[in-house]
């Protein structure tokens, strides 16, 4: 990967600019977007991450090692197309994060945007000659595109700035959301000092920053969903598998590993869109890992607010979470209205009586603060976002909802889908369903073979399948998909936690 980003910078430079990333420097980022791989590869338009869709499931980055120059340069020339499409005109960065730097990579140096010719101003942000400055900041505005991009750079001593740190210091420069934002710093090879190596510089999102404890707006320009959670109800891994002293479960085992994506907690998605007001949270189930996802993602994602919670059906694993949402309700916000159907509030008034009648609770205990709404199979509104409900069979005799917005078609739990739901899943973008297990379906859940039959009978234009077991290995399972687009033009990937969708509402 070294070698191809070296030799294909000369022929982008027109239309992109590579940068190199020491993750160290920088956990929020690292932390964000999971960089644990040897090689990632990330594209930036405009202070926005651009999501690119390479058919490996993995729409955030290239953590693989390209060999073909040219494949590389003609994936670069279709982000930028559609970047700018998207987002105006403007520059785009790659960030390249490897371990173990080649010599002959350092010669990407001289594409830095040091001696910019565009360069305006120097600004040191500690006191001190440039030589001892531990950060620099350089705004540059390219008069030809009408666009501004912040750098840093310094060298390692005495300390560098963290990507916080810096967000912190350049908010004061009043940056656009339109204006590409990047942030520097150095890397160095684990077996050189730090003085044979010049710093090369980075690129980082805007978004990627967020200090929700102080009360900063993070902005969003498109509609997106986030995936909590992806997996059963006992979710992934399973302690009976990491006990056991006769058979090793492959699955599990990964699963324990940082960043791993068969690290499953229970199904549920967070649909996040712009409104005048601000950005609108609305989360589809809240099971009994729901605080521990939230832990894992809300402050990952700048998330702070739950401004409605919209019920599937009535297991442990959609409604588990309930009483967690204390946390935000005594904290956040005076309360969080709840949509769900008659016969799941049934049960909820035995398995969370009081939530329902707080009248029981003693006085003086804190409890969360809910407003239910009843909802029925027909569409209704939650802040302004339409959900048409697509009743299914979650087991004998069991019912369950499905929900579309948008061209959005969410199918969480189901074993057998009605007749009548099939006109509801019409013309349906992009399809979240259930698929248990990879051999065949259980008598509550559709397996891979049963999901894969629905996607060819509902035609979506693409598919993520959620809910998955711990015999459903994510890269090898994903593998096997891959061959469906060659074969059938079937665009189908296992979903994972922690997986954003940007969508169209």
């Amino acid at each position: 990967m070294d070698e191809v980003l070296a030799s294909v910078a000369e022929t982008i430079k027109n239309f992109a600019v590579i940068y190199l990333v020491d993750i160290t420097e920088v956990p929020d980022f690292n932390t964000m977007y999971e960089l644990y791989d040897p090689s990632t590869v990330m594209f930036f338009f405009r202070n926005k991450h651009i999501m690119i869709d390479l058919g490996t499931g993995n729409n955030n980055k290239i953590n693989w090692a390209m060999k073909d120059k040219q494949e590389f340069i003609d994936i670069v020339e279709t982000v930028y197309r559609g970047a700018r499409k998207g987002c105006g005109l403007g520059e785009i960065g790659v960030l390249a994060e490897v371990e173990g730097w080649k010599r002959k990579f350092l010669k990407l140096k001289r594409y830095r945007p040091f001696g910019h010719p565009f360069h305006k101003q120097t600004v040191f942000l500690d006191k001190g000659s440039a030589k001892q400055a531990s950060s620099l900041i350089f705004i540059h505005s390219l008069p030809v595109l009408g666009s501004q991009m912040i750098l840093t750079h310094g060298p390692v001593r005495p300390s560098p700035f963290s990507l916080t740190r810096l967000a912190r210091l350049t908010r004061h420069l009043s940056i656009s959301n339109n204006n590409p934002f990047s942030i520097s710093v150095s890397r160095y090879g684990s077996s050189r000092s730090p003085s044979q190596f010049t710093p090369i510089l980075s690129v980082a999102s805007q978004q990627s920053i967020s200090s929700v404890q102080k009360g900063d707006k993070i902005s969003l320009e498109q509609p997106e969903i986030i995936f909590m959670g992806t997996g059963t109800s006992e979710g992934i891994p399973r302690v009976s598998c990491l006990t056991d002293p006769l058979k090793k479960c492959a699955v599990c085992s990964k699963a324990v590993e940082p960043g791993n994506k068969n690290r499953r907690l229970n199904t549920s998605i967070l649909i996040r869109f712009p409104k005048p007001s601000g950005i609108c949270n609305i989360l589809i189930d809240a099971g009994k890992f729901f605080y521990q996802s939230a832990l894992r993602w809300f402050p990952t994602y700048g998330i702070r607010t739950i401004d409605a919670v919209v019920i599937t059906h009535s297991h442990a694993d959609a409604i588990g979470g309930l009483d967690d949402l204390r946390d935000w309700t005594n904290n956040v916000q005076p309360r969080i209205p709840i949509y769900v159907a008659e016969r799941d509030f049934e049960v909820m008034k035995k398995t969370h009586y009081y939530l329902v009648d707080t009248s029981v609770v003693t006085p003086g205990a804190a409890v969360s603060e809910l407003q239910f709404d009843i909802i029925h199979e027909k569409p209704f509104i939650v802040h302004d976002l339409k959900f048409t409900p697509l009743p299914v069979w979650h087991g004998r005799n069991y019912r369950s909802l499905g929900f579309r917005f948008g061209n959005v078609c969410y199918i969480s739990d189901v074993s057998e889908i009605p007749d009548e739901t099939y006109p509801l899943l019409r013309d349906c973008e992009i399809l979240i369903m259930d698929a248990l297990r990879p051999d065949r379906s259980s008598s509550t859940h559709f397996g891979l073979p049963k999901a894969l039959e629905e996607v060819r009978k509902i035609k979506p234009k693409r598919t993520l399948f959620t809910g998955m077991m711990h015999l459903m290995d994510h890269e090898k399972v994903n593998e096997g998909l891959l061959k469906l687009m060659e074969t059938e033009g079937l665009d189908v990937q296992l979903s994972y936690d922690g997986l954003r969708v940007p969508i169209n509402l």
